[in-house]
């Protein structure tokens, strides 16, 4: 009856483009659009490819809060007390199937955002049935899926064999099983991008790929635009790739025993167009053995790494075209001058990952990249001490600097107005070292596992009553989680 009469009386109110409605539910939460979806048939239909863009199914644990959005609209339809195998009548929606573009089947306590993330497997699942075969089933028909996550069961044949010819353009499985299977012969779609393996066995220690994770890796590698690889804890991985190099591939992120191995070298040069590389490397690690001699010339579009210091000469022999620099686990007096000095004339972004920041550091900063194009400055450490360093009367300005950004990773306070009055300090110190400077923030862990996030902006810090700029922080707190994502 209402709404018949919102239809009635306010004709033009649905009428309305439809543009301006997206643009208003682009900044509603879910709670919001539930009731707002309720009001008419028009803005139902606006509201449906926004609540199940992404849809997530928990068929291990249909209780968990994820399901908040499953578990109301079926409630919708007369359905009280939802079962995993409610999640296939949402399926068996048109209006709901035609609308979604990220699906994921996941264990408890896991969400696309965090898969990444998670340092330990979760509890073993155990396959309900043929739910999640059926769920495979539907999986084609479903015309926007680009995305497809899996986590935590077992890859069959037959599922394999959907998986591989589905039109999607990110895949990310994590401990996903794979029983002894027939070699893949179908070849990824040329639609896929981005590949994210995370296998990660309850330890640090690498795995060893079987026959059936080469062939399906290999299988995947294949698609002509792949342009991203995330491998963790897979140290056959380039094994898969020098038999199936992705010629469009721009991005790769490596576990830290593929450096020294002995498929690295013949893999990377058959990555030429690669602009990104990256290792994952053991928290509290103090040396990494010897990597092999890459030889000169073989990734002539390198412009970001991320890895120990140790090996960033292997990548600037010649003339460097490196503007991103991600030290990781290191201290940065252990940089050999000689790298420093063939990528000083290119950096434009630097980070330095190290178990304390201490003073020594803004002094070697400014000395090794004094003429450099460095605009943005990152540090991730433990315990940042830094302040006495950026009184240093020794320090001559830095004007190019644009962004400075420090992460704390542990953090032993709770006390919130102490830390932003303790980082608050830093504001003027940073603006007296960098004139240029147009943003500053600090990230801070809290005890009770979220994170704090301080911001300083020039454009939205205005000037006090004497025309000086405003120093205040803006604060954020957020789940710990979604700042690791970010």
């Amino acid at each position: 009856m209402a709404e018949r009469e919102l239809s009635q009386s306010n004709p033009e109110r649905e009428a309305l483009l439809p543009e301006l409605w997206f643009e208003v539910i682009a900044f509603l939460s879910v709670q919001d659009l539930l009731p707002l979806s309720k009001c008419s048939r028009t803005l139902r239909n606006i509201s449906t490819p926004v609540l199940f863009r992404t849809f997530i199914v928990h068929p291990f644990a249909i209780q968990d809060p994820n399901q908040r959005i499953i578990r109301r609209s079926l409630a919708a339809m007369g359905i009280r007390m939802p079962g995993p195998e409610d999640c296939l009548q949402i399926l068996g929606q048109p209006h709901i199937a035609q609308v979604i573009e990220t699906f994921a089947i996941l264990p408890p306590d896991i969400t696309p955002r965090t898969l990444h993330h998670v340092r330990y497997p979760v509890e073993t699942l155990t396959e309900l049935g043929s739910l999640i075969d059926q769920i495979f089933q539907l999986l084609p028909s479903l015309p926007k899926l680009r995305r497809l996550v899996c986590a935590h069961f077992s890859l069959t044949e037959e599922r394999v064999d959907t998986l591989i010819r589905l039109p999607l353009k990110r895949l990310q499985l994590q401990l996903c099983t794979l029983p002894a299977i027939s070699p893949v012969v179908a070849r990824a779609p040329g639609t896929l991008e981005s590949v994210a393996l995370v296998f990660m066995p309850g330890s640090w220690d690498h795995i060893e790929c079987s026959a059936a994770h080469v062939s399906l890796f290999t299988a995947l590698f294949s698609s002509p635009n792949l342009k991203s690889i995330h491998s963790v804890n897979l140290n056959t991985i380039l094994l898969c790739i020098s038999q199936s190099p992705p010629p469009s591939l721009t991005k790769l992120h490596l576990p830290i025993e593929c450096a020294t191995s002995r498929y690295l070298i013949p893999a990377l040069k058959l990555c030429g167009s690669l602009q990104s590389l990256s290792f994952t490397c053991r928290h509290g690690r103090a040396s990494y053995n010897p990597m092999p001699q890459l030889p000169p010339g073989s990734l002539p579009n390198l412009e970001s790494f991320a890895g120990p210091a140790e090996y960033l000469p292997n990548f600037i022999q010649g003339t460097s075209s490196l503007k991103h620099v991600h030290l990781i686990h290191t201290e940065f007096v252990q940089v050999p001058a000689s790298s420093i000095h063939l990528i000083h004339q290119t950096i434009e972004s630097f980070t330095c990952s190290s178990a304390l920041v201490g003073p020594f550091f803004f002094p070697t900063i400014h000395s090794h990249f004094a003429s450099s194009p460095l605009k943005n400055l990152t540090l991730v450490s433990r315990a940042l001490e830094i302040r006495e360093s950026l009184k240093d009367p020794t320090l001559s300005p830095f004007p190019g600097m644009r962004q400075f950004r420090a992460r704390v990773v542990t953090g032993s306070w709770n006390d919130r107005e102490f830390i932003v009055n303790h980082f608050g300090e830093y504001v003027p110190l940073l603006l007296r070292l960098y004139p240029g400077l147009e943003e500053a923030e600090f990230v801070h862990p809290m005890l009770d596992k979220t994170q704090l996030i301080m911001a300083w902006n020039r454009k939205e810090a205005g000037r006090d009553d004497d025309g000086n700029i405003g120093m205040a922080l803006k604060v954020l707190e957020i789940e710990e989680s979604e700042a690791e994502t970010s």
